[in-house]
């Protein structure tokens, strides 16, 4: 069975307006309400139809531990969806629920921590500024790089990088966690420096400062061409790519997935190239840049654009069912990027749940795909129960505003359902 580009570029392996902001019950942990009944098969992801509108719209579960007398207690765990691509204001909003968790544990493949004896020796908000401010220097660095790649010169400062990113927004992620602009000297190679919590030179622990004037080649092609299809899917269809509407570098975001040089073996284990893989998905391979010419051309139309939101909804409002059909060949690739990730934050989770008591709101940001193992995972393991439910939409089209006809938008959603039919019978 062959996955359509439409879902390999969404899928998320999926944005929150109205996303419900933390309760008093939620902050002082009272157990209010009773829990909600286990859903055998929990959907995720659905697709809505109301008053001339289709919405694309994702649960946001939120769970507590129970009790010996089956109650829930404890802190709340908020499984929340990420999506490659979604509207403005579901990034937005969004991105004030999360940083109003205490604890954020999000998806990312990223370098593994460049001194990670010198992070664990640190008390968790001390490591969380220093992990945050590497963070934004990383992703500086890869967009140091593909602006030289692009121009052919090196950027004579930061400003340069910020794109279509409002100005305000980017300054802030030019700053290192204690506030001070990250100082950026161009040569080759570039430099990036941040002196730390008492911002002079030298220093230890939190004081110390971060340089950063190299990256892994892997590490570095993985981080530059991270935009990749979906940044043109995005563009195509007047969307936003997610890593230019949420910020991952807050001080209480915590990378809770595998790290670039354990993915990369865990594919060698499954006999998949790292490299073949990462150029793929980023958009670098000859296949990926045909399909992202078509995306330009496509969606360089009202109609062609209107087409393939309708195509794209229809298709990620049952990913689930598509993932779970993947054929036998498909099981190692499903198994590294799904479940091994997952067993990753199940053990953070675990470990924060038990060494951080004062923690009592935690966000988990991962694409929707994941969350149907995951959630099976939290029961199972930590022994969870669903206490709420909050659907929000993540994409939304006003049919009127396609350049299709009523006859051809049913045509075109009649085509794509019994496709997706015939595809899941096999």
């Amino acid at each position: 069975m062959g996955l359509s580009i439409t879902t390999h570029l969404l899928l998320g392996l999926c944005p929150l307006q109205g996303m419900v902001p933390a309760t008093e019950a939620e902050t002082a942990q009272e157990p209010t309400q009773e829990p909600l009944e286990p859903d055998p098969a929990p959907r995720y992801l659905r697709l809505v139809e109301t008053e001339g509108r289709l919405a694309l719209e994702l649960a946001v579960r939120s769970f507590r531990p129970a009790d010996a007398g089956g109650n829930p207690t404890g802190a709340w765990i908020h499984l929340v969806s990420a999506m490659h691509v979604a509207d403005r204001p579901f990034y937005e909003t969004v991105q004030a629920f999360l940083d109003g968790r205490d604890v954020v544990l999000y998806e990312r493949v990223e370098p593994a921590p460049r001194d990670p004896e010198r992070l664990a020796a640190l008390k968790p908000a001390a490591r969380g500024r220093v992990a945050a401010t590497e963070r934004r220097m990383a992703d500086l660095a890869a967009r140091v790089a593909r602006f030289e790649r692009e121009r052919g010169r090196l950027p004579a400062g930061l400003e340069e990088l910020s794109g279509a990113m409002p100005a305000e927004r980017f300054a802030a992620r030019c700053r290192d966690a204690w506030g001070e602009t990250i100082a950026y000297t161009a040569g080759e190679p570039f430099v990036l420096t941040s002196l730390g919590a008492d911002g002079a030179a030298g220093g230890t622990g939190e004081d110390a400062d971060l340089i950063l004037d190299e990256l892994p080649p892997l590490a570095l092609a993985a981080l530059t061409e991270e935009r990749g299809m979906q940044g043109t899917l995005a563009d195509a269809l007047g969307l936003v790519f997610q890593l230019d509407g949420i910020d991952y570098t807050g001080t209480r975001w915590r990378n809770s997935d595998m790290s670039l040089e354990a993915l990369q073996a865990e594919l060698a284990a499954a006999d998949i190239g790292v490299e073949t893989f990462f150029s793929s998905m980023a958009g670098s391979s000859l296949t990926a840049k045909l399909a992202g010419g078509l995306l330009k051309l496509i969606g360089s139309t009202r109609s062609g654009s209107g087409m393939l939101k309708i195509a794209g909804l229809e298709v990620l409002s049952r990913a689930d069912e598509v993932l779970a059909a993947l054929p036998p060949e498909m099981a190692g690739l499903f198994e590294v990027l799904i479940e091994r990730r997952n067993a990753v934050v199940v053990r953070d989770l675990r470990a924060l749940l038990t060494s951080e008591p004062d923690v009592r709101t935690v966000a988990v940001f991962y694409g929707a795909a994941h969350m149907r193992d995951l959630e099976e995972r939290l029961r199972k393991e930590l022994g969870v129960m669903l206490v709420r439910e909050h659907w929000v939409p993540a994409v939304q089209i006003r049919l009127a505003d396609t350049g299709l006809s009523a006859a051809d938008i049913r045509m075109l959603r009649g085509t794509i359902r019994t496709s997706l039919e015939r595809t899941l019978r096999r």
